[in-house]
This record gives structure tokens, C-alpha cells and sequence, in this order.
């Protein structure tokens, strides 16, 4: 039987997570009591070949905020707006790290956009384009490291700047005018 079907054999599995992982989106409603799964909502939407996505979101009453899982992978998300039925920009939350300009990774598989909603926001359009991470790909490998390296110079400037100060703080408080000064402020 194995040599009549060997390479002839669909993974149903793996057919079935990488439909999901393009076209399954979740929503999440904040009523003021959190997200949670009781006030979520799972839907299939269109992508095109170059994975963007545009829908839109009706809100129910009383919700403050929505979350939106986009994906169920690593990716990287080029967020192009979130807007209400009016057509005003959205103020909305990651977490994910910033890459570059309107350029969001996400290095785990629970993506999510949080979005402060203003009063009577009725209904959300949303439009990204998701790109898919294998770290085989060594586009996004070269991405992510850059990223990490100027990250990690920016850590080592803020330390030198922090050890800059704390050098000059130990100049004035060995110098013989604050001893003097400290000297004569406590009496």
C-alpha cells in the first residue's frame, strides 16, 4: 500500500491549519467587564495574493474596546488604518513590536489589535496586509535582527548615559564644596 500512494498523500491537518491561519479571523468585544470568549465572534474573511485584508465590524451597545486576533502565527502586520463608520482614524494597541514606520512584528502565535473605541462607534473598518513568518524566510530574519541590533545599541546608550550621570553625581558628592555645603545644611 505505501509504495502505491508515497507522495501521493494530502497532510488533511496541515491543509486545514494553513486555511485557518489566512482566512479565520476572531473579534473580541469589551463591555467594560474585559475580553473574553462569551463576547467574541469567529468569522472567515477574503484575502487576495498579497494577504491584505479589508472588512468591516459591527460594534453592539456598550462596547469600550474590541480586540482583534488576526492571525494564529508569527507575522509581520503592515497596518494601512482602523477607522469608524465615519471615517476617523482609531487609536489601537499591539503586542507586537514595532519594526519599522506602520510595520508590527509578532514573534508568538496570539497577535492582537486592541482598539479604544469613542462613544457611538457603531461599526469598524480595518485594513492590514499580514506577511506570514517561517524563519527559514531570511528576509524577515534579516529584518528581526537588524531590529534586535538597534534595539540593543539603544539599550547601550541609555546605560552609558545613565553610568555618564552617575559619574558625575559621584564628582559633586566627593567634592569639598558639598562636603562643606552638606556639612553646614544639616545644622
Amino acid at each position: 500500500l505505501y509504495t502505491r500512494i508515497h507522495g501521493q498523500v494530502v497532510n488533511v491537518n496541515r491543509l486545514y491549519h494553513s486555511y485557518c491561519r489566512k482566512h479565520i479571523q476572531q473579534v473580541f468585544f469589551d463591555r467594560g467587564n474585559g475580553f473574553n470568549e462569551k463576547d467574541s465572534k469567529t468569522f472567515v474573511v477574503d484575502v487576495n495574493e498579497k494577504n491584505s485584508y479589508a472588512y468591516e465590524i459591527d460594534v453592539p451597545d456598550g462596547t469600550v474596546s474590541v480586540r482583534l486576533d488576526p492571525a494564529a502565527s508569527m507575522c509581520i502586520m503592515h497596518v494601512e488604518n482602523v477607522k469608524d463608520e465615519l471615517g476617523n482614524d482609531l487609536n489601537y494597541d499591539t503586542n507586537g513590536w514595532d519594526l519599522e514606520e506602520g510595520m508590527r512584528v509578532f514573534l508568538h502565535n496570539d497577535p492582537q489589535i486592541i482598539i479604544r473605541l469613542q462613544e457611538n462607534v457603531r461599526k469598524l473598518s480595518v485594513r492590514y496586509r499580514l506577511n506570514f513568518i517561517d524563519f527559514e524566510d531570511e528576509d524577515y530574519s534579516h529584518i528581526i535582527e537588524k531590529r534586535i541590533e538597534a534595539l540593543k545599541q539603544e539599550k547601550d546608550a541609555y546605560y552609558n548615559a545613565y553610568m555618564q550621570k552617575d559619574r558625575v553625581l559621584e564628582q559633586i558628592y566627593s567634592s569639598k564644596r558639598w562636603k562643606l555645603l552638606s556639612h553646614f545644611s544639616r545644622k
